[in-house]
């Protein structure tokens, strides 16, 4: 038996707080049930049920929910059902469920609260006819790819201008989870979509959290934010750029040129 603990405390990392923790709030549980403590209050019933009924809809996030696994688990191994053999589990079918359960409900719960990063945005925005009047009105000019990702992407996605101008390219990524379903498909897989990463502090609040915000293709070309951002690539990496694009650093380990390049222009022009 002492070799047993020895090997589970080993095994297990040893005894910290949150596992004390989480069998105290087990054991107290357990007597304020009720429940039979003979010959051990880590038994097959009790584990189940204080997961079916507690753990199942306790709100914190679903990796803390997994912690009660493993802290019950350490004192099965080092404690009430040291040397065993088989092991004690205090995993089960049931317990696996619970998890289950608590993760949906916890997820649900975020959804709701889910701060949407367009709130409180002015309604008094530019009407279709003319955003398109602005942006026909800027394609003949030198400009016009920097001046028609800024409307795109105050119309389509709502970013705000500052938001808009502080992209660079590695603020883009290839988005495969939150776009359309694919038309005709039984499965969740998605159509991927262009979005824009907006990193802590380069918000207008500065305390708010790292954002993504994107959208699928636009019917009207001259709307789609999607679209402009692409032209606007284009053009930077065959005229400016005119080499192949690399992943390699200088001299120094510093990142190669392309990487901190913003896509929108703005120096060239008032952004008043």
């Amino acid at each position: 038996r002492t070799a047993a603990v020895r090997n589970a405390k080993r095994r297990g990392g040893g005894e910290d707080k949150t596992y004390r923790q989480v069998w105290t709030s087990f054991r107290k549980w357990v007597d304020s049930q009720n429940l039979s403590k003979q010959p051990h209050y880590l038994s097959r019933d009790n584990i189940d049920l204080y997961f079916a009924t507690e753990i199942a809809n306790k709100l914190f996030t679903p990796a803390n929910a997994r912690r009660y696994v493993s802290g019950l688990q350490f004192y099965a191994d080092t404690l009430e059902h040291a040397g065993s053999n088989p092991r004690f589990e205090v995993e089960s079918s049931d317990v696996k469920q619970a998890l289950l359960s608590q993760k949906t409900n916890y997820t649900a719960t975020v959804v709701k609260s889910f701060i949407d990063m367009h709130d409180d945005l002015p309604t008094n925005v530019m009407s279709v006819e003319d955003a398109l009047r602005c942006i026909k009105y800027s394609i003949p000019r030198p400009n016009w790819a920097s001046i028609c990702i800024c409307i795109t992407g105050g119309f389509q996605i709502f970013l705000r201008g500052k938001s808009v101008r502080n992209a660079t390219i590695p603020t883009l990524r290839l988005d495969e989870n939150h776009g359309p379903r694919r038309p005709n498909s039984t499965s969740e897989q998605r159509i991927p979509i262009l979005s824009q990463v907006l990193p802590r502090g380069t918000q207008k609040k500065k305390n708010e959290r790292t954002r993504v915000a994107g959208a699928y293709r636009h019917k009207n070309v001259y709307l789609c934010w999607t679209s402009m951002t692409a032209m606007r690539l284009f053009i930077y990496l065959n005229e400016i750029l005119q080499d192949q694009i690399h992943f390699y650093g200088g001299t120094n380990g510093n990142p190669p040129k392309w990487y901190s390049h913003f896509l929108v222009d703005f120096r060239v022009y008032n952004t008043h």
